[in-house]
């Protein structure tokens, strides 16, 4: 029964974890995504995820040794877009661009063998400024 209750407890505590980064991202507040990312660091270095645990600390060493104050704000104000103009909807900047390369690479199947470099880079253009 006490490992029951201590495995409950672990998932609870680590679902409230995952909540509250997935709810920091959609509300855009960098300060929280790094106190997050703080806590994800301890927990990836126990679970043995050495690389997710390296650039969880290259995340907080950058934010807050190693940058300067303006880059430093960059880095933990620009890790989320809102593309719809609603409070509460941002999404994860790299998410963000899996999106556009796969409306790229979308766009230039349809282009099929008529694919030039000016097809390519109208293609692209037009991606980057609809999405």
């Amino acid at each position: 029964a006490d490992k029951v209750r201590r495995y409950a407890m672990e998932l609870i505590t680590l679902g409230l974890l995952w909540h509250n980064f997935h709810d920091s991202v959609k509300e855009a507040d960098g300060d929280r995504l790094v106190r997050v990312w703080k806590f994800n660091l301890l927990v990836f270095k126990a679970a043995g995820r050495k690389n997710y645990a390296i650039e969880a600390l290259n995340l907080i060493l950058q934010v807050n040794y190693l940058l300067s104050p303006r880059e430093s704000a960059q880095v933990k104000w620009s890790r989320c877009i809102n593309n719809t103009n609603l409070p509460g909807r941002n999404i994860p900047m790299d998410l963000y661009l899996e999106h556009l390369n796969r409306r790229l690479k979308t766009a230039l199947r349809n282009i099929g063998s008529n694919i030039t470099n000016n097809s390519v880079h109208a293609a692209s253009s037009t991606v980057s400024c609809c999405y």
